[in-house]
């Protein structure tokens, strides 16, 4: 009876000292994996990082681009419309953008009164002397992104916001959200005024 017993303690810890090495390998397992999880977030928190980074530098370039085409003059051409405000929407506009200015400009020539244009004005600079543009924040959230920037116009300071998306790997201008200090979506004012003149 006791060498049975004997047997017995002695497969035991045959077996314990089996299962602790499994466990011990399981533990180191885990931390292995774990460590390259931890390394794969951490890397593309890194590459997040830099994406944003290249972006906000991609947005700057743009908005400095809109205020280096500033200088364009502004002719009406033979249906009404400023072409060179136009233009400058379509440059740099988004698909959405530059869908909703062509139907007010289709609307606007065929009205009487072609003095009064929503989609003429260049949202973007909001005036013709300006000073430049300063003070430039980008926040960028995946495709889309939002931008502020500062107008100098004769002494004072004007805040802009824009809404931007990204179309075929550029940045382009969705919406404009604030225009010299004032907030309204110029997009929900067209399409207002789209579905009031249909």
């Amino acid at each position: 009876m006791i060498a049975f017993a004997a047997v017995s303690v002695c497969v035991m810890v045959a077996c314990g000292s089996k299962d602790g090495s499994k466990e011990k390998a399981d533990a180191e397992q885990v931390a292995e994996e774990t460590s390259e999880v931890t390394e794969e977030a951490s890397e593309n928190e890194e590459n997040g990082e830099e994406a944003d980074a290249r972006a906000e530098d991609e947005i700057v370039a743009m908005i400095n681009d809109i205020f280096d085409d500033s200088d364009i003059e502004y002719t009406t051409n033979d249906q009404g419309y400023m072409e060179a405000n136009i233009d400058l929407i379509m440059d740099f506009g988004s698909i959405r953008l530059c869908d909703l200015v062509e139907q007010v400009r289709m609307i606007d020539a065929n009205k009487d009164e072609t003095e009064h244009f929503i989609a003429d004005w260049n949202w973007m600079l909001n005036c013709f002397d300006q000073g430049g543009v300063e003070d430039i924040e980008v926040d960028v959230d995946g495709d889309t992104a939002k931008a502020k920037y500062w107008v100098s116009n004769s002494g004072m300071r004007e805040l802009y916001e824009l809404a931007l998306v990204k179309e075929d790997g550029q940045w382009r201008v969705d919406d404009v959200l604030t225009m010299g200090g004032q907030k309204g979506s110029k997009a929900e004012e067209m399409t207002k005024y789209i579905e009031e003149n249909q």
